[in-house]
């Protein structure tokens, strides 16, 4: 059976907020970091103007102010700043636009038709979404609740011990064999 997951309860669906706040908190990182640069910016030509007009530049002043500048890029730069994100941010956000496209659960049990319309989703899903196989796959599989879940749990323990690549073309026809078996399909088709 194909359900939509509530959207209006927090307590069922927690991802959404966290995923949301942490890209909003690198954002705001970032920006602070811009802000301090040009405020240092803005002190070096300060500086600069007022000693020109005396008795010459203060290196010194420059120095530090330029110091300061690459610090505040570096440490911009090693806590996940602009450019330089994570892996877990970036796949955090396409999990977050993900789930806007309100993608269907599949719970599993005899249902082919339900398969194969849950299946028709994330494809029409993917379409819109710039996602490589194993995305595709990780996506899917998150909205795998129940016995399908548990389906997805073994099936994917036997194909990683046979050594064999999880390819979103694999992940579909697993799906489609267990939930949508080659004789309703060959019935469907008729």
């Amino acid at each position: 059976m194909v359900s939509e997951p509530c959207r209006s309860c927090p307590d069922q669906n927690p991802v959404n907020y966290l995923v949301y706040s942490n890209g909003m908190l690198s954002y705001l990182r970032y920006l602070l970091c811009c802000f301090v640069a040009v405020l240092t910016c803005c002190l070096v030509l300060l500086v600069r103007r007022e000693m020109v007009g005396g008795s010459g530049r203060n290196d010194d002043a420059i120095e530090v102010a330029l110091s300061a500048v690459a610090h505040a890029l570096a440490q911009n730069q090693g806590n996940g700043g602009h450019g330089q994100e994570d892996q877990g941010e970036v796949e955090e956000r396409r999990l977050d636009r993900f789930m806007r496209n309100k993608p269907p659960t599949f719970k599993g049990r005899f249902n082919p038709e339900g398969a194969l319309t849950w299946m028709e989703g994330m494809e029409r899903i993917f379409r819109a979404m710039v996602t490589n196989d194993d995305q595709k796959v990780r996506l899917a599989t998150y909205m795998l609740v129940e016995e399908a879940e548990y389906w997805w749990t073994s099936t994917k323990r036997r194909i990683e011990a046979s050594g064999d690549a999880i390819t979103w073309v694999r992940f579909k026809n697993e799906f489609l064999k267990k939930y949508f078996p080659e004789d309703l399909r060959n019935k469907k088709e008729a």
